[in-house]
């Protein structure tokens, strides 16, 4: 392979990033020699098999050696033949799907499958032999069973080090590296390549280790031919293939209802608050302001005081208010004294404020916590502290647990046990039933579906009981008592 260079010096080992014409004619011409157990790992923009696009395929046919192909790359030389390594690669994923002697092995196979199909037009599943995630949640079910943790786990300490590199170049040009996005397409090929060829090179080292156990607990059969292996395929060619349909026009005329049924429970809550709270509820109402807005001569109270009184705040070059005190101060020097406002320096002070009306601070105060908190009520039922209040302090109620931090609990459990006694509490927690429905599953589905078709993740190796999960829109664990949902799918 004398036009393929090795990565780096850093490399973990023989890994090898193709970068031109001649090293893609020479590692396509190699790997095309290859059969047996070969392992395959897909590159993409997004976790959604899809509708990502595919940045690049790794390959291991050898042990301590893989290659990564670049198909999207924001290398100027390697965009104009894109195309050229598009076609490479199909003609080599096509002699693998085909060929018999090749046993192709992927960790999360139903992912790479789906990319590769739904990307390049190519069927990896009738040469798929064995998914290590699988492998290693049938010889060892304790969790995590992604890839990254199970080879530090069975092969060492430092495979991880080339996700951890590019992490850290990633977020180095300002991309994003969280659980729901990973902004791997911006990371360097070199350090991207190596990260590949690692996952490629480490599935198919892991295969032996996990197979040799696999055959040692005698669970040969049940992988491979009784259930494992065959449901894993039901998996990829029926409940992804097909998903699941959804009525979108019953859903999102379902939205409407509920989003109109949230807003009417929040209503009737604290109408209902109010009345069993009777004169404690201002009472409490004040304790919370004074806690939360605190009377202050600057800041957001200042800034509503000066548009409440019609001041003309000066703007910036965008046409934005400039609050900051030498905006002020600059603007007074040619203002005349207002009669409602003193100034010191051009800030409000607190006498000032004082000497307002108390109905104005109290408009003002009220209006700063609904914009920081998003609600006109100042009694958050949200907030275990607010709820603790209501229930323990002002209505006397006696806490029947506490938390680890020695705080009432105010649970689920904990409410329905007063959810007859007061009802505040029961329109409380339909309302917690109804915001719970429209983002769990509603919204979910509106935004995720395509063409009326919903795919949730469908995982074998998601329980420590053999039992499969369901996630992204969990169709397995519906409301019980509330059939809308089903009614729709």
């Amino acid at each position: 392979m004398k036009n393929v260079k090795k990565k780096d010096k850093n490399a973990m080992s023989n890994y090898f990033v193709v970068k031109t014409r001649e090293q893609l004619d020479e590692v396509v011409n190699y790997l095309l020699q290859s059969e047996g157990i070969i392992a395959i790992d897909t590159e993409t923009t997004s976790a959604d098999s899809f509708s990502c696009q595919l940045m690049g395929v790794s390959i291991s046919v050898a042990h301590e050696e893989a290659f990564y192909i670049p198909l999207r790359t924001y290398d100027k030389t390697l965009i104009e033949m894109g195309v050229y390594f598009e076609n490479k690669i199909k003609t080599l994923l096509r002699y693998y799907s085909s060929n018999k002697n090749v046993q192709l092995i992927m960790h999360n196979s139903p992912f790479d499958i789906w990319v590769v199909r739904n990307c390049l037009g190519i069927d990896l599943l009738p040469q798929l032999y064995c998914d290590t995630m699988l492998l290693k949640h049938t010889v060892d079910e304790a969790r995590p069973h992604g890839l990254k943790p199970t080879l530090v786990r069975y092969l060492g300490e430092g495979w991880d080090q080339s996700q951890l590199d590019l992490k850290e170049n990633v977020i180095a040009k300002g991309g994003k590296w969280v659980k729901d996005q990973k902004d791997m397409w911006m990371g360097e090929l070199d350090i991207l390549g190596n990260y590949a060829c690692a996952d490629a090179d480490g599935t198919r080292q892991l295969f032996y280790v996990l197979d040799m156990k696999l055959v040692e607990d005698g669970l040969q059969d049940l992988f491979y031919k009784d259930e494992v292996m065959p449901l894993n395929e039901v998996v990829i060619d029926h409940l992804l293939k097909y998903g699941v349909y959804c009525d979108i026009e019953y859903f999102t005329e379902l939205k409407q209802k509920c989003e109109q049924r949230i807003i009417d429970l929040d209503t009737e809550t604290n109408q209902c608050l109010q009345n069993e709270l009777g004169p404690h509820f201002e009472t409490l109402e004040w304790e919370i302001l004074n806690k939360e807005v605190p009377l202050t001569p600057r800041g957001e109270i200042a800034k509503i005081l000066l548009d409440y009184c019609g001041v003309p705040v000066p703007k910036d070059k965008d046409g934005n208010k400039l609050y900051s005190v030498k905006a002020v101060k600059t603007m007074f020097e040619d203002y005349p004294e207002n009669n409602i406002l003193k100034w010191k320096l051009g800030v409000i002070t607190t006498e000032t404020l004082i000497e307002l009306e108390e109905d104005l601070v109290d408009t003002i105060r009220r209006k700063v916590y609904t914009m920081r908190k998003g609600s006109s009520s100042l009694i958050n039922l949200n907030s275990p502290q607010h709820l603790s209040e209501v229930l323990f302090n002002y209505l006397g109620e006696t806490p029947s647990e506490v938390t680890t931090t020695g705080r009432p609990k105010t649970d689920k459990t904990t409410l329905e046990q007063y959810a007859d006694k007061y009802k505040f509490i029961h329109s409380f927690l339909e309302k917690k039933k109804e915001e719970k429905l429209l983002s769990t599953y509603i919204e979910n589905i509106l935004s995720k579906h395509k063409e009326n078709i919903i795919r949730p993740s469908w995982l074998q190796a998601g329980t420590d009981s053999s039992r499969f999960a369901c996630r992204d829109i969990n169709l397995m664990n519906l409301p019980k008592n509330d059939k809308r949902i089903k009614y729709g799918i």
